[in-house]
Formats: structure tokens, C-alpha cells, sequence
């Protein structure tokens, strides 16, 4: 009926119909899991940025003058000098 070169021809085509659908099994499959991934790395983004914004807000709150001043007086044991001299050349 069909000739030997026919049926090696359809048989050629079926295994690339196969292969293909195989690769593309995988490839969805690899891309699923790199959106898995890329959403991960948004969450962590999220919190970086909210963590950072934190430390922000602490080093402005300890560089506040009052805040220096009383880690002065009560860890250093320092006090405010009485008479200010200043001499100048």
C-alpha cells in the first residue's frame, strides 16, 4: 500500500509531533517555575525595602540632638560646660 520511504517519512513526522509536544510540556513547566521564583524574589523585595525604610527612619530618630545629648550625659557622664571661652588667633 504505501511504500517504505512513506511510512519512514510519517513515522519521522509522528516522533517530531512527540518531541515537540514534550518540549513544550517542559518548557510551560520551566516557566511556571520561574514565575514561582520571580514572585518569590518580589516578596523578598517587598521586605528589603520595608526593612530598609526601618533602618532609615531608626538612624534618623538616633541622630536626633536630644537623643545624642542623652546618651552624652547618661553613658558618657558628660555635662554641659558652665562658661564657654572662646579664643581665637
Amino acid at each position: 500500500m504505501y511504500s517504505l520511504s512513506l511510512k519512514i517519512i510519517i513515522a519521522q513526522l509522528i516522533f517530531l509531533v512527540f518531541v515537540s509536544s514534550l518540549q513544550i510540556v517542559l518548557t510551560r513547566h520551566e516557566n511556571r517555575l520561574f514565575v514561582s521564583v520571580l514572585q518569590e524574589l518580589h516578596q523578598e523585595d517587598a521586605e528589603l525595602i520595608d526593612s530598609c525604610q526601618e533602618i532609615q527612619l531608626e538612624i534618623i530618630s538616633l541622630t536626633k540632638h536630644h537623643h545624642v545629648e542623652r546618651i552624652a550625659r547618661e553613658e558618657l557622664k558628660m555635662i554641659k560646660p558652665k562658661n564657654i571661652i572662646v579664643i581665637t588667633p
